[in-house]
């Protein structure tokens, strides 16, 4: 049985855009524009809300550490998303908690069936860190009960019998909420998240960067961005420039 997914980021819907949170920046001076067409004016508004100073000095990095930023506007939109990722990698992200409320799927009460994130490489443990992957592969093999395969294969045989076992003990009567105890780390699970766009671009800087996981964890990161952008292109813009 093919088990394998993918990791995925799908849009539901979204409250406020760009315009909305230029709006929201300018209602300190009782100013409100109803149209939704993003002017200059609205473009450089963002920047300078995202970085604290105006243009002629967003590139002097001395100044960018002592500027005041103002970030509340980013705060009034709102985006909704249903995340599945591994096991693992929710984990990591169910840290993200201001700003963003969650609801996911329950094993507790559902026993549909199991699907398991299988990394594409295996990678080598760094040689000087205690934690990370390095950008080397692990193509050698393993040796594990009497085998010698590659960690690939032992992986994805492994963590298969364990969802074997988890529809063995369902099938038997097992309580639901004790028979997953069986299921590995890279059982995919699934949740609804919304947050404000400010929340989300957060969890999007620090899960592409190059020191987050790169199994799922960036190719996640990086599939978020896809959507934030689409949505609310000139406010990532300068939130990320």
């Amino acid at each position: 049985m093919n088990r394998s997914a993918d990791i995925e980021v799908e849009f539901i819907d979204k409250m406020g855009s760009d315009k909305r949170i230029c709006n929201a920046a300018r209602v300190s001076f009782a100013k409100w524009d109803e149209t939704e067409e993003i002017t200059e004016a609205d473009k450089g508004l963002l920047k300078y809300l995202a970085t604290g100073l105006p243009k002629a000095e967003r590139d002097d990095w001395e100044k960018r550490a002592k500027a005041h930023t103002h970030f509340t506007p980013f705060c009034h939109a709102t985006m909704s998303v249903r995340v599945t990722v591994p096991a693992f990698c929710a984990r990591q992200l169910h840290k993200h908690v201001v700003g963003l409320v969650i609801n996911e799927e329950s094993r507790r009460y559902i026993v549909k069936d199991v699907e398991l994130f299988i990394p594409a490489y295996i990678h080598k443990a760094p040689d000087h860190a205690k934690q990370g992957a390095s950008s080397e592969l692990h193509t050698g093999l393993v040796e594990f009960n009497g085998e010698n395969k590659t960690a690939f294969e032992l992986i994805e045989k492994y963590t298969n019998q364990q969802v074997d076992l988890y529809e063995a003990l369902v099938e038997a009567k097992v309580a639901p909420e004790e028979a997953r105890i069986v299921l590995p780390l890279n059982m995919m699970v699934s949740w609804i998240w919304t947050g404000s766009l400010l929340a989300f671009n957060r969890v999007y800087q620090q899960r592409a960067d190059s020191h987050a996981q790169i199994t799922g964890t960036q190719e996640f990161a990086h599939k978020l961005g896809d959507i934030l952008y689409e949505y609310f292109p000139y406010s990532m813009e300068a939130l990320n420039s």
